[in-house]
């Protein structure tokens, strides 16, 4: 579990710094695209989307020092690493705005995203969370 939530950043990342922009901007460079929104006076939020994208990695290390020390069980561990890559979409949400926003403002073009790899970290957030939603229904029963 620990490695979908390193998968989850990763693909976030890159989803958020270098797919979604050279899908929204085609037949430019990366650096290209960045120095246009540099010169634009806007910024892609770099620190803040590996900050934010950093958020439930930090807390899933926590979570496994824990389970190290025999201070959770592996089934609450289990159990929280779901909660954590289910949360990742919200962080991968926010880590997204910044960035969104700068290319719509140096590019006139939409917020929206342009390349289809945001469904990736958001159909692993949507599997934790129906894994977590199958693994309380099936507790209650118990």
């Amino acid at each position: 579990m620990a490695a979908v939530l390193v998968a989850h950043a990763v693909i976030s990342a890159l989803q958020v710094l270098v797919l979604n922009p050279l899908a929204a901007i085609p037949g430019r460079g990366l650096a290209e695209i960045y120095a246009g929104v540099t010169a634009s006076g806007e910024s892609m939020s770099v620190p803040t989307v590996f900050a934010a994208l950093a958020l439930p990695l930090v807390l899933g290390a926590a979570v496994l020092a824990q389970t190290a020390r025999s201070s959770l069980s592996r089934t609450t561990s289990t159990g929280l690493l779901l909660g954590l890559v289910a949360f990742s979409a919200v962080t991968y949400w926010f880590a997204s705005g910044g960035p969104a926003m700068a290319l719509a403002d140096a590019y006139l073009i939409s917020g929206a995203p342009y390349s289809p790899w945001w469904m990736v970290p958001a159909g692993l957030s949507l599997a934790a969370l129906a894994t977590l939603a199958i693994r309380a229904r099936r507790d209650a029963s118990r």
